[in-house]
């Protein structure tokens, strides 16, 4: 692994959170760093965790169409930063301010929505 990034939610999600800290052990061409980040770094508002609760499998599915469909607030403020880490790690950014503005960028777009509408009509075949 040359490229990476574990994360622990403070408030014991496993995944970058928006409710609370998050430790980051990032892996960057072999050498490991360890820091803290908060939503606040990428100006995101801290939420309740009880914001980001999903449910069933299908309403899962309508609140990533949602979000796709340009649905603002916390559930995709965190799709975004979760997003954004992966875009960072892969090297499509250089910064993670730079790979939340094009996650950003990527769902205002609907590109996000063409690709998983691609994905859906593949694997469905």
């Amino acid at each position: 692994v040359k490229n990476a990034m574990v994360v622990f939610g403070q408030d014991r999600l496993d995944e970058i959170s928006l409710s609370d800290k998050t430790t980051v052990c990032e892996i960057k061409e072999g050498v490991f760093k360890n820091y803290i980040i908060s939503p606040e770094d990428f100006g995101f508002e801290k939420c309740s965790k009880n914001d980001l609760v999903g449910s069933t499998p299908q309403d899962n599915a309508k609140i990533i169409m949602n979000i796709l469909d340009g649905e603002k607030g916390a559930k995709r403020n965190a799709v975004v930063l979760n997003s954004a880490a992966g875009l960072y790690v892969a090297k499509k950014c250089d910064t993670m301010p730079d790979a939340v503005k094009m996650a950003e960028y990527l769902i205002d777009s609907k590109k996000a929505k063409q690709q998983l509408e691609m994905f859906i009509k593949y694997s469905n075949e």
